[in-house]
């Protein structure tokens, strides 16, 4: 099937996505006129792409699908998978050598973590197109960077500072599915289950575990407060009903805030901007 039709799976590649500065353009809008000579028009590669400092957009899907935008999102270029086909309309992707299972930023680069169930791949692109394969030994649920310091969800996980020589780093405490995400320097994994997370302020080579709300599917932290969001239903019904929960000693204790309800979104990631704790909602409307 064409591109088209593999679009329809585009939107659920938020579920990880990530974003730094320098942003390689690989495609510009041009026609080319009977001398050869550039002019605006139709999309096509061009042979230089033109190197420039903004904001990119990296998302990344099942079957090692990667898409990126250079205009926040607006549009979305360099679609590519491990396969062509629409391979998961009739079999299981979460259990393969290519699922997705995480994305960070650092330095420049993105880094890419494929595999559940089977060996997959650590990969890293410096434009978004072109991805190169750094380890294809194991299998994990994320990857993270900090510092300069590469942390792999893989055999017990492992750290590195340079891409190819590996050694032991933390052992993540047991979460079901953790999805990771880096604020001030430490980075947290979140079960996807909820209710349990965990936090490095070393760049993965320890872990601290907390709980919190059983509601709770995402959580930020600003020094010793922790924001946790999540979303319940009403006596067993519609609305779905928005809930904040804020710890200031460290995640040990908590306190509930309803922030809202809605039929029909729900809360799904909350983040610390460097000044302030800001929720996103998914679903209709959201």
């Amino acid at each position: 099937m064409g591109l088209i039709a593999r679009l329809t799976s585009l939107a659920a590649l938020a579920l990880t996505i990530v974003g730094y500065q320098n942003c390689s353009k690989p495609f510009a809008a041009y026609d080319f006129d009977a001398n050869g000579s550039a002019s605006l028009g139709d999309v096509v590669p061009t042979p230089t792409p033109k190197l420039g400092k903004q904001r990119v957009f990296l998302a990344t899907g099942h079957m090692g699908r990667t898409v990126y935008s250079c205009d926040d999102g607006i549009t979305w270029i360099g679609d590519r998978s491990d396969d062509a086909t629409d391979y998961c309309a009739t079999h299981d992707c979460d259990h393969t050598a290519s699922s997705s299972r995480g994305l960070a930023a650092g330095d420049g680069v993105f880094y890419a973590n494929f595999g559940w169930g089977y060996n997959g791949s650590l990969r890293r692109t410096q434009n978004g197109k072109d991805w190169t394969t750094l380890r294809s030994d194991g299998w994990g649920p994320g990857v993270s960077w900090v510092r300069g310091q590469l942390y792999l969800a893989w055999n017990g996980g492992q750290i590195s500072q340079d891409e190819k020589t590996w050694s032991a780093g933390g052992a993540l405490p047991s979460l079901d599915h953790p999805r990771f995400h880096v604020e001030n320097g430490e980075i947290l994994a979140m079960s996807s289950q909820g209710g349990t997370f965990a936090f490095s302020n070393d760049g993965g080579t320890t872990w601290t575990a907390r709980s919190a709300p059983t509601w709770a599917v995402d959580v930020a932290k600003n020094g010793s407060t922790f924001v946790a969001i999540g979303t319940t239903d009403t006596n067993g019904a519609l609305p779905n009903r928005f809930l904040t929960s804020r710890s200031t000693d460290g995640g040990l204790t908590w306190t509930d805030l309803e922030i809202g309800t809605d039929n029909y979104c729900s809360m799904w990631r909350v983040l610390y901007d460097g000044s302030k704790f800001v929720a996103f909602q998914s679903g209709a409307g959201g």
